[in-house]
């Protein structure tokens, strides 16, 4: 055999240890049916096990910074309780199917409360008839950015006058965000080591999440970058023709992936979007749109002639 086929071969024998190298380290796939037999028996996992780790999971002063030991710890108390044994061996692990579906779910929970804050937004601005005629983008930029001066968001009541806003944290915005939190944990159960401790649930974590998620939502509005509201409107339309009661904005329509049922499942809808109490709808100026907000807030100040519009989608209540 001569010096070059030597090589060649060298060479083959090099490429196929690399591929069984890159096979032995592709990560593990890990579904429903990586879970022990019986975890699955009446839906215990989504319906009791899931909804009881995000419980948890919304106690945590910072939700992506538990470690995995801390997290592991938790899993073995909620299967205790849920499944009246410890954590079999083989799933003690971090590598094992408990502690990696429940970090896959842990991410969706996260990103829930960004899509959950995008939709409600914008129905809100459809609720405000904000589409469908020239000006109506720059309308929006504008109703945004005055929910940011000063975190007007996160009140309920924002006076006419100069006095300050009240009701922090109960703006209709920021609940609606929240709500997907409390239709997550729909199902769970208490576990002695988390609950016995507290005199009531406060899901800090959760309610930063969504504090963060409206405050994202407002300034990806006043960018001008929460979405094409016309492929919104289109599908309330669909939506409202259909009578179904699930969210009426598809998934993926918008830039922030609007979201899924919490933002209908959780309030009303038409009425998690009316204007706080104490606020006032208001025309400001002969001929200009009409907006909610204190009679005094220049953010308010429009110089949008009013266009014929379409009738609203969502009624009053």
């Amino acid at each position: 055999m001569s010096l070059c086929d030597k090589q060649d071969e060298n060479v083959e024998k090099a490429t196929d240890a690399s591929k069984d190298g890159n096979i032995s380290k592709r990560k593990k796939k890990y579904n429903k049916k990586t879970l022990p037999s019986h975890a699955n028996t009446n839906r215990r996992w989504a319906r009791v096990f899931i909804p009881t780790f995000f419980a948890w999971l919304a106690r945590q002063k910072d939700v992506w910074g538990p470690s995995n030991n801390k997290v592991l710890n938790a899993l073995r108390n909620i299967w205790r309780v849920v499944y009246n044994e410890e954590l079999p061996p083989e799933q003690d692990a971090i590598d094992g199917a408990v502690f990696n579906l429940c970090k896959q779910r842990a991410n969706e929970w996260r990103s829930n409360f960004g899509s959950t804050a995008s939709a409600v937004l914008s129905l809100s601005f459809t609720a405000e008839d904000m589409y469908g005629y020239e000006d109506a983008e720059a309308d929006r930029v504008e109703y945004a950015r005055g929910l940011l001066v000063a975190n007007v968001f996160m009140f309920e009541n924002v006076p006419d006058d100069d006095s300050p806003p009240s009701g922090n944290f109960r703006g209709p915005l920021y609940a609606a965000t929240l709500a997907t939190h409390r239709a997550a944990i729909r199902g769970r159960v208490k576990v002695p080591e988390y609950d016995d401790d507290e005199e009531f649930y406060a899901p800090r974590g959760a309610m930063t999440l969504a504090c963060a998620a409206a405050e994202r939502a407002c300034q990806l509005a006043a960018d001008g970058q929460l979405g094409d509201l016309e492929a919104v409107v289109d599908d309330l339309v669909t939506f409202q023709a259909s009578g179904k009661q699930s969210c009426p904005i598809k998934k993926g329509r918008t830039s922030s992936s609007l979201t899924r049922r919490v933002a209908s499942r959780s309030m009303s809808a038409p009425a998690s979007l009316q204007p706080p109490s104490g606020t006032s709808r208001r025309r400001i100026g002969s001929g200009r749109r009409t907006c909610i907000g204190p009679a005094s807030s220049p953010w308010m100040t429009s110089t949008s002639p009013t266009r014929s519009r379409p009738q609203k989608l969502m009624p009053a209540t």
